[in-house]
């Protein structure tokens, strides 16, 4: 087995935000019952705490009840798939890389870890298009990059197998909302509306037809609002599923999300499992080469 230097991080805290939209706009606050295929290790919280200052802010009342109602939406939730387009503009070079596929997420809860799985099918960066096949899944402790095109696995651990991180929480300066009440929000944000009419990502997304709302979240504080501007969510009004999102940093960069062909509870079935499996391929092709980092050669740098 031929080890490699793995190169994750960008594509680790671009997950983040796409968890974000995924768990916290449908899920925020409570978890389904867990997968009984799942044998996980309790689940430990790392969001900072907010200043004491800030833990009761006073929103608006029309913002206060679409946070009620997200919580509430999202009690019974055990899945989600669907497709996705990811979109990064670079603030510095001006350069836009847009990628496209499928993803699909499993809600955790008391004995079980919430599951992440994306896969990338083609990648154009500025105009120019090319197939480009990447799967990324993460579990709370694992995170697994397979790459078709150049026949490599990535296997790294991010937290110990006994003390797993909350979904994404460690992964980037965007915290998750999976699990998090109402006054955590308030706590951790400053909540706005968005205008999705402000933006030509998110102009077209609501109609008479299928209405949406509108939140902007703004860091209130710590190394988080030094890393992140703003985020722009657009949610569907009926199912407060989401369909856009636009993260704003403060170096410059953009990255913007489209969710489509949502399916909420898909079926937790063999093909489920195996999109959002953080295990090793098993039969791993002949002739890809596979690096595995423990926790301890991530965190010293390490790599043998």
């Amino acid at each position: 087995m031929t080890r490699l230097r793995p190169k994750t991080g960008e594509y680790f805290s671009m997950l983040v935000p796409l968890l974000l939209l995924v768990s916290g706009s449908t899920a925020l606050g409570c978890r389904a019952a867990p997968d009984p295929g799942i044998d996980s290790p309790p689940i430990r919280d790392v969001t900072p705490a907010a200043p004491a200052a800030d833990r009761r802010p006073s929103p608006p009342a029309d913002l206060d009840a679409l946070l009620e109602r997200i919580e509430i939406a999202g009690r019974d939730l055990s899945g989600l798939s669907g497709s996705i387009v990811y979109q990064k503009k670079d603030g510095l070079l001006n350069r836009r890389e847009t990628r496209t596929g499928t993803f699909a997420y499993a809600a955790g809860g008391p004995d079980a870890r919430e599951r992440l799985g994306v896969r990338f099918d083609q990648l154009i960066v500025n105009s120019v298009r090319r197939p480009r096949a990447k799967r990324y899944c993460f579990d709370g402790i694992w995170l697994l990059e397979v790459d078709e095109g150049r026949r490599t696995v990535i296997r790294r651990q991010i937290a110990p197998e006994d003390d797993a991180i909350r979904a994404l929480e460690g992964g980037g300066p965007l915290p998750l909302l999976a699990g998090r009440t109402r006054s955590e929000l308030l706590a951790r944000y400053t909540v706005e509306r968005f205008d999705p009419a402000s933006s030509a990502w998110t102009r077209d997304e609501g109609s008479d037809i299928r209405p949406v709302e509108s939140l902007r979240l703004v860091p209130r504080g710590g190394s988080e609002a030094q890393e992140l501007a703003s985020i722009d969510m657009v949610l569907d009004r009926e199912t407060l599923l989401p369909r856009a999102v636009i993260q704003t940093e403060t170096g410059g960069d953009i990255k913007f999300f489209r969710f489509r062909d949502l399916v909420v509870d898909p079926p937790l079935d063999d093909d489920f499992e195996a999109r959002v499996s953080t295990d090793l391929p098993t039969p791993l092709p002949e002739g890809w080469k596979v690096h595995v980092e423990p926790l301890a050669d991530a965190a010293t740098g390490a790599h043998p």
